[in-house]
């Protein structure tokens, strides 16, 4: 039913849980995984700081989301499954898992409901990527709380 499995992460607790999700699921029914962690270029303000500012900047958010990968990797070994194809993508979180979910044809999106943004809107039971993948996907989207 579920033979291609695709599970954004950026480190989260919700990110996380999703991944053990992933990872039983993925047991039990022989699917494959793909882990996507999404870089965003600093735009705005972030695009007018000095070089070099910019380029370390670039440098800590590409090496978290290969911490998150990891993480996220180990949590599918831990629970038996073959290592996943990993990537880094650059762009929009969220239009980025919309392209890859489509060019990909995965046959589920699991993510967590919440991630890493500075997203303050209390009381929202899900964060804004997640909203926008879940009423954009071309497949089923299971939505993980931690």
């Amino acid at each position: 039913m579920f033979d291609r499995i695709l599970l954004p992460t950026d480190g989260s607790p919700h990110a996380l849980e999703a991944a053990r999700v992933a990872a039983e699921l993925a047991r039990r029914h022989g699917s494959s995984v793909r882990l996507l962690s999404v870089v965003e270029p600093p735009e705005g303000a972030g695009a007018s700081l000095p070089a070099e500012v910019r380029e370390e900047l670039i440098a800590r958010v590409a090496q978290r989301a290969s911490s998150s990968l990891s993480q996220a990797e180990q949590v599918l070994r831990d629970a038996g499954v073959d290592p996943p194809d990993a990537r880094v993508a650059a762009g929009a979180p969220d239009r980025v898992i919309i392209e890859e979910a489509t060019s990909g044809c995965f046959d589920l999106i699991i993510m967590g409901s919440r991630g890493i943004s500075l997203d303050t809107g209390r009381g929202r039971l899900i964060g804004s990527v997640t909203e926008w993948v879940l009423h954009r996907s071309p497949c089923p989207v299971l939505v993980v709380k931690a």
